[in-house]
């Protein structure tokens, strides 16, 4: 199935024939017996129809098996490095990246306990040198905000893969039109909705999409 037909098609329920999935405005839904917490629809919990209908097409438009929205790009963000890091872990980053990813890295991130290394990066040769027994994953961007700079990103993908560490891409100026991380073997693929995204697929929020959580292998952050 190519893209466009993904973008217009995934995640849609036809409700009584509708062509365009409605926008559902209720905060709470009646209970169906749920036996587990997570499964109870509820606006917060974001699993309400619109939730699980966008996360299906971002999932099917990204080439991965699940995926999550969250309130702003950072949020999806911190989300995915504070569920891959904990306390004590180290992350390899990039040098050159959007200035809020930066800021919480550099400034927030030894609060939590993490510690980190810029790498060049696209000079993988470099890596290996910045690697400890408690880097847990590498972080970098499709193209960096704002300078444009291209990472090695195959070089990326083995690098984690030789040394069992998690891959995160943030894919914000390519948007998964143009280019999809998953496909080429990236754990994590976040991205901010700006508008080439948003237009495509008929929303003005922002997204993360994550890869390790869409293959039968799980997420090990021990």
């Amino acid at each position: 199935m190519d893209i466009q037909t993904r973008l217009v098609h995934a995640g849609e329920e036809r409700i009584d024939g509708a062509v365009v999935l409605p926008i559902f405005q209720s905060s709470t839904f009646v209970s169906q017996d749920e036996q587990d917490y997570d499964a109870i629809r509820y606006l917060r919990l974001n699993n309400t129809p619109n939730h699980r209908a966008l996360h299906a097409k971002l999932a099917s438009v990204c080439g991965g098996e699940d995926a999550l929205v969250a309130g702003s790009g950072m949020a999806a963000i911190t989300t995915a490095l504070l569920t891959v890091l904990n306390s004590g872990d180290h992350l390899l980053i990039q040098d050159c990246l959007y200035g809020g990813t930066h800021g919480f890295v550099t400034q927030d991130g030894p609060g939590f306990g993490l510690s980190y290394d810029f790498i060049a990066g696209n000079a993988p040769e470099t890596w290996a040198a910045k690697l400890r027994p408690e880097t847990r994953a590498i972080y970098v961007e499709t193209m960096t905000n704002p300078l444009l700079e291209v990472a090695d990103l195959e070089a990326v993908v083995a690098f984690a893969r030789e040394h069992g560490i998690v891959s995160l891409i943030d894919n914000t100026f390519a948007s998964p039109c143009n280019f999809r991380p998953l496909e080429i073997g990236f754990d994590i693929e976040l991205h901010t909705a700006r508008p080439s995204t948003s237009t495509a697929i008929r929303i003005s929020s922002r997204a993360g999409s994550s890869a390790r959580l869409h293959t039968s292998q799980p997420l090990d952050t021990s």
